[in-house]
């Protein structure tokens, strides 16, 4: 399963989730702007019962990297079991300091195009997690 893994795939996927991690903390948590999927979820979670989104969007991943193992094989979960980790460490690694912005919460205007900017980074996270898988 781990075979799949090369420097370069890891150092991508942890780069990757590291963006998508400081994006939805220092933007999406504070701007009172959410999305849909799981990070909606998560930020929900975080907003109804203080749960953080570094535990349940590895919840929630796990559920889903089932349903990605059985579609997509045992390379897919190598690489979402270091995306998923390097996420979850470095939204924890964000919650331990205060937000960089969060006069976000007062305009939602620049945080909407803030957003826009991280969900473009998560595209290109997918498609390079996808290019390494295959």
């Amino acid at each position: 399963m781990f075979r799949s893994l090369t420097p370069k795939s890891v150092c991508l996927s942890l780069a990757g989730s590291a963006i998508l991690a400081f994006g939805l903390y220092h933007i999406h948590a504070f701007s009172g702007v959410t999305e849909g999927g799981q990070l909606g979820l998560s930020l929900l979670l975080n907003h109804w019962f203080q749960i953080s989104p570094a535990l349940t969007t590895a919840v929630v991943n796990v559920i889903c990297y089932w349903i990605g193992w059985k579609t997509l094989g045992k390379p897919f979960i190598a690489h979402s079991i270091i995306a998923t980790g390097g996420f979850s460490a470095v939204y924890w690694i964000c919650q331990q300091f205060p937000p960089l912005w969060p006069q976000l919460s007062q305009m939602p205007l620049p945080a909407m195009l803030l957003i826009h900017q991280w969900k473009m980074r998560q595209i290109l996270k997918c498609w390079l997690t996808l290019m390494i898988v295959n």
